[in-house]
């Protein structure tokens, strides 16, 4: 069975999630290598115009 780990997509210098399948979530490695939390959006926020807005990632870390 093959499964898809992860989708992201870098869109305006931030970084889409489309698709997060690791069991930590892969935003907190993409915080650890260095990315700002601000530039982490979720495909629905992308979608929603949120891309800009302050993230909600950033309040659940």
């Amino acid at each position: 069975m093959d499964i898809i780990l992860f989708h992201a997509r870098l869109v305006d210098r931030q970084v889409i999630l489309e698709e997060d399948n690791f069991e930590e979530g892969l935003s907190s490695g993409l915080i650890a290598a260095g990315i700002d939390a601000e530039d982490i959006v979720t495909s629905l926020d992308y979608q929603n115009g949120l891309a800009n807005a302050p993230d909600i990632l950033s309040k659940l870390l």
